[in-house]
């Protein structure tokens, strides 16, 4: 399942620099621009890109590959790397609910108000749910 998630994330990432870089040629070379000034490939761009950065923590957060002060941790003794380990648990789980519970909060005033993208006319609960989702897998990992 993570390994779908990193490749789905690598797809994602590789069609938005070519939808990028075919923006780019277009305007430049035959001065032609892709949708207008705010675009729905502007749009999907950025969800792509939110939606795999999300996908990418999730898989982060399974291989403990995430940005850390190893130069501080490798010097620690056993006992204080798991008071350590304990810590940086806690405040990643606070953390990931806090968020989890303020992306929620948005996706319902989006889905109440019934807000939409300016360009594609996209419900915006449906990408403000990418975090939310994001966040829940992050939960996932922490407590599993």
């Amino acid at each position: 399942m993570i390994r779908l998630l990193d490749r789905l994330a690598a797809i994602l990432l590789l069609g938005s620099m070519a939808l990028c870089f075919v923006k780019i040629v277009a305007r430049y070379l035959f001065d032609y621009s892709i949708g207008g000034a705010d675009s729905w490939s502007d749009e999907l761009i950025t969800y792509s890109m939110i939606a795999s950065t999300m996908m990418c923590f999730v898989t982060a957060m399974v291989d403990r590959s995430l940005l850390s002060m190893d130069i501080v941790y490798k010097r620690l003794s056993g006992a204080t790397k798991r008071v350590t380990d304990i810590g940086i648990w806690i405040v990643s789980l606070v953390t990931c609910v806090l968020v989890l519970f303020s992306s929620w909060t948005d996706v319902q005033l989006m889905m109440l108000a019934g807000s939409v993208s300016y360009s594609s006319q996209m419900p915006l609960y449906l990408t403000h749910s990418l975090l939310f989702l994001g966040f829940a897998g992050c939960i996932i990992v922490l407590l599993y």
